[in-house]
């Protein structure tokens, strides 16, 4: 499981690239000088593989191949390629993420005003590259006194390049997004400041700053993408923004200095792998909209004594506090589904705060609990007790008296319906539970007990 969890990044890293490779394998494929080019549907080529890899030479992209023009660059189309300059043609209106991925000698690039469209970062690993020129008043791109790349049209940054000797930086007024890889790899900058206006953080967007200590997230921000902090080595805090619902897949990802992290009431999931590796984060409060909490979310928090996990939480992943603390204690709400979760890895909890009666984990995984809740039915209420398991999960329901076999059919099957919602989440067992109703009869009558009660009114 460890060595499977480790190995995600390096996945997610590479997908793009693999699926860029499964859809070259039905097309036509069409080579010339060194080029290797896919013909797309529309007669026209795209550009994604260069065979040459002779260092310090310009290249020069031709602008048609076998009589078809070249009007797409592919991602990792150039990967690993030691050209000092690159020529584009002017038949060129796309570049995919990732196009000239690790071109650490390229220096300088021209983009022309046919290119109206840009996917992420082309530029990322690009390490001595200083400048990126447009032709005079391009369409839809931007180049700022300080050489960042920005998408006019989607007021979007699009490269940082990773070669700038600055140690802070202020994105431009106005922008929306930090766009897919931007800062991709740029170890040197410390501080970034986002404006105001910023509404979306991108995949992979400050992956691998490894130097960034401080960025304030803003209260316009509604999503932050996969992996988009993953790497930041020195980021000792975050305060996630309130209109932010999800913490993606390795948003947080080795974020070996996070110490502390503030998540907004409203935030609904915490997916795979968010925080995994943050091996400084000795505390975490999940907020009361909760309901899920990914495989691997807090591996390796090797640091994390603390987590309070509200009722809300119906469903942890596997190793999802794995490799943490071994003093680590869970501050529940009683009958929380945590509490099942933490029994069954061995994992001490606290009801309510850090004052109340401490539960260790059971040296026999056995025992059993009654929990008394009222349920309401047609002639009245009445007290419904729920048996359970040492795990958490229902051994039997008992309903109170009533005048009516129809209400103790309904009683039953209500109170075990709030239980299943409430307390043991999908993890209880729904099939073969036996409900006590002065006789014992199956879930299978009771539901037909009810069904017949329904059809006789």
């Amino acid at each position: 499981m460890k060595r499977f969890v480790a190995s995600v990044l390096v996945l997610l890293l590479t997908l793009s690239l693999f699926s860029g490779l499964a859809a070259v394998a039905g097309a036509e494929m069409i080579e010339q000088d060194g080029f290797t080019c896919e013909r797309l549907r529309n007669g026209s080529l795209k550009l994604t593989g260069y065979q040459k890899k002779d260092a310090g030479i310009t290249v020069n992209i031709p602008a048609s191949i076998d009589g078809s023009h070249v009007e797409s660059i592919g991602a990792y189309a150039f990967d690993g390629c030691k050209m000092a300059a690159v020529t584009i043609p002017d038949t060129v209106k796309m570049i995919e993420a990732f196009a000239f991925n690790d071109c650490t000698e390229i220096q300088k690039i021209s983009i022309p005003n046919t290119v109206t469209f840009i996917d992420g970062n082309p530029f990322t690993g690009c390490s001595n590259l200083v400048n990126i020129s447009l032709e005079p008043k391009h369409p839809t791109l931007q180049v700022t006194s300080d050489g960042v790349l920005y998408s006019k049209q989607n007021r979007m940054l699009l490269c940082y390049p990773c070669s700038k000797p600055d140690r802070t930086f202020s994105v431009m007024s106005g922008t929306v997004t930090i766009g897919k890889n931007a800062f991709y790899g740029c170890a040197l900058l410390e501080s970034i400041t986002l404006p105001s206006t910023i509404k979306a953080v991108g995949d992979s967007a400050f992956l691998g700053c490894t130097s960034l200590k401080n960025i304030a997230l803003p209260e316009s921000l509604l999503s932050i993408g996969e992996l988009a902090f993953a790497g930041c080595k020195e980021l000792s805090g975050a305060v996630i923004p309130r209109q932010v619902l999800r913490i993606e897949p390795g948003t947080f990802y080795n974020c070996e200095a996070l110490t502390s992290v503030a998540l907004p009431e409203n935030l609904t999931t915490i997916c795979d792998r968010a925080f995994f590796g943050c091996k400084a984060l000795h505390e975490i409060y999940i907020p009361a909209n909760v309901n899920t909490i990914g495989d691997a979310a807090f591996f390796g928090c090797s640091s994390l004594t603390d987590a309070h996990i509200p009722v809300s939480v119906t469903e942890i992943g596997d190793a999802a506090f794995d490799d943490c603390s071994v003093r680590l204690y869970m501050h529940l709400d009683e009958y929380a589904y945590a509490e099942i979760y933490a029994k069954r890895y061995d994992i001490s909890f606290t009801y309510g705060n850090e004052d109340s009666f401490l539960v260790d984990p059971p040296a026999e995984k056995s025992g059993e609990k009654t929990i008394t809740m009222q349920a309401r039915g047609v002639t009245g209420s009445f007290p419904v007790n729920v048996v359970l398991s040492w795990d958490g999960t229902i051994k039997s329901v008992t309903v109170g008296e009533s005048d009516s076999d129809a209400d103790k059919a309904f009683l039953a099957l209500a109170a075990t319906e709030e239980f299943l919602s409430q307390f043991a989440g999908r993890t209880a067992p729904v099939e073969g539970l036996d409900v006590f109703c002065g006789a014992t009869v199956s879930r299978n009558g009771i539901i037909d007990a009810v069904n017949g009660a329904a059809s006789n009114q």
